[in-house]
């Protein structure tokens, strides 16, 4: 019979052991939940603040009363029925577990299907502005991933869920931005560059409709701002928010390291010394050095499928050009550099299985490290999408531009003699000489060129137009 006790009361000890076990498993699950989301804005929030605590309170009860029956089980206490209690602290446990697993699902559930709501909003924005296609979410995957190298007790004062979507919704204003203004090629005039700064105020305004998103307002309002206040509002680096900083930090970075179709974007180290330099004026100096202190391969995870898809559709835009012979016509994009090098090099196959010439030529803004240290990223990524644009429509039609870097393109001629190619690039930098864009900058900048040409009748020049458009050093012609 003692036996029989002994094996009954480690059986009920492991019972009300493995209970507490799993309140506390679910004690800490329910508190994370609570710690992620962000109920200031709901009507209900009174109620909730409520709910939360009790429940929160009658959890720790739970796990007292597991300590108290454990401890005098151990101490050789009776208690009437003791199998029986055993039973319902430990099905109370398997119950609680159960109710918080589901809770933390159906939120999951919501909180899924509030974010595809917004990332369609989104997605309905951007596609008036095709070149930030895919932005938003990279600025918010990188916001989420900062925000995992925060010290805990901030990290404790942001809810995740919130800041993700802040990020996707900071450039939400631009929908009050004209289209016209979004997708010009060039410099915007002074007029134009007042309706870019209100997309903030815009923003903040649209999101000041919804009680759940109260909380991002001044977010999104003051994340165009800088810490020498000279940004869009005007406000002072110790007045900006927090999270604001953030979302420049990730909104920066975005923008220089993405490719355009009129230029490639900078490498991850280029961007951040960029960032560096502005640190302090433009950037938060200590979220700067947190954010270049992540690893490489984390930040560059960041980026959405969108940008892998835009790659894509690039590469489908290349077989088309070659299943439909002299049909170039059908291709009227500026490629960016990776796939450009891989349509030169089918080019070039192309011409030498046709014994056709093909001429390429390299065409360099010079001295534009300058017009980025006295004007911005800004005013360079206006001024080569200009240079490019100029170079797409002043070549034939069965002609090709590319980008190789952030200044310079590839230009291929297809049956076209190095003769005839030089003469085309002379009067294309006329061209670019001529415009207001290159102008306003023509004390700094200059244009030099590079020619190679492939010659059915001289073998030697597959080689030569090869090297030269992998890399090797040519002479320049200015």
């Amino acid at each position: 019979m003692g036996l029989f006790l002994n094996l009954s009361t480690i059986f009920v000890l492991i019972l009300i052991g493995t209970g507490a076990i799993l309140m506390i498993v679910s004690l800490a699950m329910y508190r994370r939940i609570i710690k992620d989301q962000d109920f200031s804005g709901s009507h209900a929030s009174g109620n909730l603040n409520i709910l939360n605590i009790s429940h929160l309170f009658l959890m720790g009860f739970f796990i007292v009363g597991y300590v108290v029956v454990f401890t005098t089980l151990i101490a050789g206490v009776k208690i009437v029925s003791e199998l029986f209690v055993g039973l319902i602290f430990f099905f109370g446990a398997v119950f609680v577990l159960f109710g918080v697993v589901i809770q933390q699902k159906m939120l999951s559930c919501l909180q899924s299907t509030y974010t595809d709501s917004v990332k369609m909003l989104v997605s309905a924005v951007e596609i008036r502005d095709p070149y930030t296609i895919g932005h938003s979410e990279h600025v918010a995957n990188l916001l989420i991933l900062l925000w995992n190298y925060l010290p805990v007790d901030i990290r404790e004062k942001i809810p995740k869920g919130i800041l993700e979507h802040a990020g996707l919704l900071h450039d939400i204003g631009k929908i009050g931005v004209p289209e016209d203004v979004l997708n010009k090629v060039g410099r915007l005039s002074e007029e134009e560059w007042a309706l870019i700064r209100q997309h903030p105020m815009i923003g903040s305004t649209l999101i000041a409709k919804r009680d759940d998103l109260k909380g991002i307002i001044d977010w999104i309002k003051y994340h165009h701002e800088r810490i020498d206040g000279n940004g869009y509002q005007g406000l002072p680096g110790e007045a900006i928010p927090f999270v604001s900083k953030m979302i420049a930090v990730a909104d920066t970075y975005s923008a220089l390291v993405t490719d355009r179709p009129y230029r490639k974007g900078k490498s991850h180290q280029d961007a951040l010394a960029i960032m560096y330099d502005i640190s302090n004026t433009q950037l938060d100096e200590e979220l700067t050095s947190r954010f270049a202190s992540i690893p490489d391969h984390y930040i560059e995870a960041c980026r959405p499928d969108t940008l892998v898809r835009n790659y894509i559709e690039e590469l489908q835009k290349i077989e088309t050009f070659f299943e439909v012979p002299k049909q170039a016509e059908k291709i009227d994009i500026v490629f960016s550099s990776q796939p450009g090098v891989l349509v030169l090099q089918k080019l070039l196959d192309y011409a030498v299985q046709g014994r056709l010439h093909l001429s390429v030529a390299i065409l360099e803004l010079d001295n534009i490290a300058a017009v980025d240290r006295d004007h911005g990223y800004h005013a360079v990524d206006e001024l080569t999408a200009s240079f490019g644009e100029v170079l797409l429509q002043n070549v034939r039609g069965t002609d090709l531009v590319i980008n190789r870097g952030h200044n310079s393109f590839f230009l291929a001629f297809s049956e076209c003699q190095l003769s005839i190619a030089m003469g085309l690039v002379q009067r294309i930098q006329m061209e670019i000489e001529a415009a207001e864009f290159y102008n306003q900058y023509a004390d700094v900048l200059s244009i030099s060129k590079t020619f190679s040409e492939y010659d059915p009748n001289e073998s030697e020049t597959i080689h030569e137009v090869r090297d030269f458009i992998l890399g090797s050093d040519t002479d320049s012609v200015n």
